[in-house]
């Protein structure tokens, strides 16, 4: 083996080793995917990972929850209910440290007995704002859609 093929290996071992270590920050659209999957698939963990610590959240009859500890402990009841939710999204807008996605969601919930008990069509607004350790939600609002469009 020549030099310059050896020092081009060491190289390469060198920049593998280092990239191991350092841990890339999650592009918005990766968080949003995050975040869409951990509701629709009732995992909680990943809705706080990427939930930031002042959030607000908005439901479809106006109440109002705000702080991270009010909107897990929401999800964490919500989770146990017996429901599906199916997301589209509508669009999604994007600078270095504000990002924004409007998804449209059908839901339905179920009782005990599994008789369908709501179903509805609702738009979600989503707002992210870059932190140092990542894209968070800090503004979840949801308006429910009176008439078919």
């Amino acid at each position: 083996m020549n030099k310059i093929t050896g020092f081009l290996i060491g190289l390469v071992i060198v920049g593998y080793c280092q990239t191991g270590t350092a841990q890339p920050t999650a592009t918005f659209r990766s968080t949003l995917i995050k975040h869409l999957d951990a509701i629709t698939q009732k995992n909680l963990a990943d809705i706080a990972a990427t939930v930031a610590d002042s959030i607000t959240l908005i439901f479809p009859n106006g109440e109002v929850l705000k702080s991270k500890q009010r909107f897990v402990d929401f999800h964490r009841e919500w989770f146990k209910e017996n429901w599906k939710m199916a997301t589209e999204t509508i669009s999604v807008s994007e600078s270095p440290t504000l990002a924004n996605a409007l998804i449209k969601y059908h839901y339905r919930e179920w009782d005990a007995n599994q008789k369908l008990k709501s179903e509805s069509d609702t738009y979600l607004l989503l707002i992210f704002r870059k932190e140092k350790d990542g894209w968070k939600l800090f503004h979840d609002q949801n308006t429910k859609i009176l008439t078919k469009n």
